[in-house]
């Protein structure tokens, strides 16, 4: 499974080339992106995600993968509800930013390229 550390990601967009590929890791200029489990996973790409999203945050690349654009994800679970094999998981948790708890939310099992 490939996942994105979201405060690592200096959000250029590289990943958003190889979406959902080991390529993602080799790309990724901070570190943010990893392998675990020793090999990446790939969803189905139906796209019935994308199509349910209400804030249209997930796009297909030109490989035909999806990805979240964290500046339009609010982390509402939509994604993780629709996914027809449930390898999305929005995680949530606390973090202290300005001085302010926040719950950050990011779907996992589909690229971040954000």
């Amino acid at each position: 499974m490939i996942i994105t550390d979201v405060f690592r990601c200096s959000m250029d967009d590289r990943c958003t080339e190889g979406s959902n590929t080991p390529l993602c890791v080799k790309v990724c200029p901070t570190g943010a992106v990893v392998v675990i489990e020793g090999k990446s996973y790939s969803c189905l790409t139906c796209g019935t995600c994308a199509k349910g999203c209400p804030n249209k945050a997930i796009k297909k690349n030109r490989f035909g993968g999806h990805y979240v654009d964290r500046r339009r994800c609010n982390g509402c679970g939509t994604c993780e509800i629709l996914c027809p094999i449930g390898i999305i998981r929005v995680e949530r948790e606390e973090r202290v930013i300005n001085n302010r708890k926040k719950v950050v939310a990011y779907p996992r099992g589909i690229c971040q390229g954000w």
